[in-house]
Order: C-alpha cells, then structure tokens, then sequence
C-alpha cells in the first residue's frame, strides 16, 4: 500500500508540473523542479530555494526506444530543364555535328529536341537527319527531306522532332547531333532541348 501511495504521489506531482509548465511557460517564465529529502517534488518558478535541490527534466523518466523509420514521402514537383538556340546553324554534309546540348544532373528524364530545318541555298533536293543522344546510350533519330529551294512552292522547310526516356547515374550532357544528307547548304534554326526530371520511369517496347 504504501508503495502504490508514493507511485500515486509521484504521479501527481508530474502531472501538476506538466500544467504548471504550461500555465507558467505561457508567461514567459522559468519554471523549475525541486527536491527536499524525501518530500514530495515541487514546482517553483525561477530557482529551487536553498535547502532544495534542481531536478533535472532527463531524470524524470527513462527514455523511450526510438521510433520506426517513416514512410517514404512523395516526390515534390518535378524539375525542368531547357536550352535553345536560335541559329541558324550550318549542317555539313555527311558527318554529324553537335547544334545543341543541355546539362543535367543524376535522375530519371523524359527529354525532348525540336529543330526547325530549311534548305537556303543550292541545286536540288536534300535532307537532314538528326539524332537525340544521352550519355546513357539511348538515342532517337528523325530525317527531313527538303526540296529544291529554286523551285516556286517547294517544300524546302521540315521540324525534326525527337524524345528520349533516359536515366543518368552521374550527370550527364543530352547532345542533339545533325548532318546534311543532300546537296544544297542546309541549316538548323530554332532549335530547342527540354528535360523533364520525374520519380519514375518505364520505357518499354510496343507490342
């Protein structure tokens, strides 16, 4: 009996010092616990008095185990990245040249590239064929075929249009590379690469 009475003491004794905290915390004040032999603990404001002893907040109890590791949160908003150039940008003949490129950090992306090609100058049909490259070795790959220039109403404009799912363990650099495939002097102009960085990725074959 007399062990459950000074449980029950102990107990009260927290508790009125859990509503003193607040009633006095609330007014800015300090508020302190104080010990003297066997008596009852006390809630004081400011400082024990001198026969008393300052109990330290720690001692008042054991500390629990620590908690269970959260849920993973979801992904915040997704982050964008583009580059652009406005040209024009000569094309040479046969060998691949680099007209754009964009920096991105290690992450998943869906990167699209847009470049508006025309033929300017020259005798005769020609082309250009251009590919999307990301340093994690997925690529894609488009061809324009544009008409003699001389000719009234000829085709000699296209938009070369590419996307790619990659994902870059280590930063990387996305290149959008070009080549004339034909006679006359072609050149890329408004040419635009973007990157969207999201959580996930699933790139998969069509059936």
């Amino acid at each position: 009996m007399r062990l459950a009475r000074s449980r029950r003491i102990v107990f009260g004794t927290l508790l009125a010092f859990a509503f003193s905290v607040v009633a006095i915390g609330e007014a800015g004040a300090v508020v302190v616990l104080c010990k003297k032999g066997n008596k009852p603990l006390r809630v004081r404001q400011g400082a024990c008095k001198g026969s008393e002893t300052q109990i330290p907040a720690s001692e008042l109890g054991v500390t629990g185990p620590q908690g269970g590791e959260g849920d993973t949160g979801d992904r915040g908003p997704s982050n964008g990245f583009a580059s652009f150039t406005d040209g024009p940008v000569f094309l040479p003949f046969s060998t691949f040249t680099t007209i754009a490129s964009l920096s991105l950090p290690a992450g998943s992306f869906l990167v699209l590239a847009k470049a508006s090609i025309t033929n300017d100058a020259g005798t005769g049909d020609t082309g250009a064929r251009c590919r999307l490259v990301s340093p994690a070795t997925q690529a894609d790959e488009a061809l324009a075929g544009l008409e003699d220039v001389n000719i009234a109403g000829s085709a000699d404009a296209g938009v070369i249009t590419m996307i790619v799912a990659t994902t870059l363990a280590t930063p990387g650099d996305m290149t959008l590379r070009c080549r004339n495939e034909g006679g006359g002097t072609t050149n890329a102009r408004f040419i635009k690469l973007s990157a969207i960085q999201v959580g996930a990725l699933s790139n998969v074959a069509s059936p």
